[in-house]
């Protein structure tokens, strides 16, 4: 499983060297167009506004039944692996489900409440509707507030240059989980 960054982006007509290097070597690879990903109207963008956390995690969650249901996917040998928004939702996942035998979060969201302020981005189309209203979804979807929920072993991968996703956000989430 393949969740995309963004979230407001989405993987079709792309060429991923790394998807096509997985795949060569005989596994499948899903990358699902959760909700929040672009090209599918503003209903579907907006609809993770205060809830990526479960309505994303849900669609990444329904892919992977439905590879699972057609016999693409083995149910005991799945893995997930995402960067930044990515990142995000594939932290999140190993907090929500053991399903996964492994995981790879590079440069992932895993506390809402400290990257909103400390990123070089600004969406404010999303941050600032989470903040206007109510910090409380920015607590419940952060990863470092369910870290003593993870068995999945976890692989956290971050840049020390990286200025969208600062590098305290996988650290923290480290301490967290040893």
């Amino acid at each position: 499983m393949l969740p995309h960054g963004g979230p407001e982006d989405n993987d079709r007509l792309n060429f991923d060297v790394v998807v096509r290097l997985i795949a060569a070597t005989g596994y499948v690879v899903l990358e699902p167009e959760y909700r929040g990903s672009t090209g599918y109207g503003a209903d579907f963008l907006s609809a993770i506004y205060q809830h990526f956390g479960d309505r994303a995690y849900r669609d990444v969650d329904s892919a992977t039944d439905f590879a699972v249901s057609q016999g693409w996917a083995d149910p005991n040998r799945l893995a997930i692996f995402g960067w930044s928004a990515g990142g995000f939702m594939t932290s999140w996942t190993v907090t929500e489900t053991q399903r996964y035998k492994a995981a790879i979060e590079g440069a992932g969201i895993t506390d809402w409440l400290s990257f909103i302020p400390t990123s070089d981005i600004w969406q404010t189309d999303y941050d600032a509707r989470l903040q206007e209203k109510d910090p409380t979804p920015m607590l419940q979807f952060s990863a470092v507030m369910h870290a003593d929920k993870v068995t999945t072993p976890l692989l956290i991968l971050h840049g020390e240059a990286d200025i969208r996703v600062p590098t305290f956000q996988g650290r923290e989430f480290f301490v967290l989980l040893r």
